[in-house]
């Protein structure tokens, strides 16, 4: 659109302003444009926005459908813990009933340490010599099974393997423990060696309860407490005189390991 230029002075005409000012079909022309352009964009963002709920409808979905998923697998690591739990208990009282068995086949038995091994021996004899060096004669018909328990090393400083005695009854096995606890100062000179060395006498204990002895053991040094005992296979301790008798388990060992003997 053109503009006449004018000299000071002069006054505009109606041509001019025609010429000068848009006129109101143009305005409206503006305004219709506007108005489509506005209505395209309001579409478009409607449709964008449509767009994005229809994607967060699904994303809802599929997050409820991972919640379900997850509330199952909580459900069922449950019930996993619960069956878990269940069989390590089963195992454990299974554990304890078979290790009371295995002692009980043992309960006839003995062990003698601190007895030189000699190339050729005849354990019998040695339990023979044992039992009379108690005051107990016996004899080789009394002895079930008798033989020395395998070296573990080599070395010339191990020391002799035990003896294992099966008595052919625990009433035999329990007397040479009782005269062993009254004479404590029996050693190898008593039954025909020149060295003295001290000869001890223990029950046969399984492998569990001869781990929970060492445990105890151990404890014993720790906590100064002044009693430890075997009877019948079964592990027993005792602080002082005055104290109760506690019986050594998986369990009590525990409580003792806190101070609770």
């Amino acid at each position: 659109m053109s503009y006449a230029l004018r000299s000071q002075g002069e006054k505009s005409t109606m041509a001019d302003k025609q010429t000068s000012e848009p006129s109101n079909k143009d305005i409206m022309n503006l305004l219709r444009d506007f108005m489509q352009t506005q209505k395209a964009r309001e579409e478009n963002l409607n449709q964008s926005i449509n767009s994005c709920h229809e994607k967060l409808d699904a994303n809802i979905e599929e997050l409820n459908k991972i919640n379900n998923r997850l509330d199952s697998y909580a459900e069922s690591l449950v019930t996993l813990k619960n069956e878990s739990n269940d069989l390590r208990q089963r195992l454990t009282s299974c554990t304890n009933e078979m290790d009371k068995l295995e002692q009980y086949t043992r309960r006839n038995s003995l062990e003698i340490h601190g007895i030189p091994f000699i190339k050729g021996e005849d354990p019998y004899l040695l339990i023979q010599k044992v039992a009379s060096a108690l005051s107990i004669e016996i004899s080789k018909n009394s002895i079930d099974i008798c033989h020395r328990l395998p070296l573990r090393s080599s070395e010339a400083t191990q020391k002799p393997p035990a003896i294992i005695c099966k008595f052919v009854n625990r009433y035999l096995k329990e007397d040479i423990l009782g005269k062993r606890k009254v004479m404590r100062n029996l050693s190898t000179t008593d039954i025909g060696f020149t060295t003295a060395d001290t000869i001890y006498i223990n029950e046969n204990l399984t492998t569990h309860r001869r781990q929970l002895l060492y445990k105890a053991r151990q404890l014993q040094k720790e906590l100064h407490f002044k009693f430890l005992w075997t009877k019948n296979g079964n592990i027993f301790a005792r602080k002082d005189e005055k104290s109760p008798v506690t019986e050594v388990t998986a369990d009590s060992i525990k409580r003792i390991k806190l101070g609770g003997l």
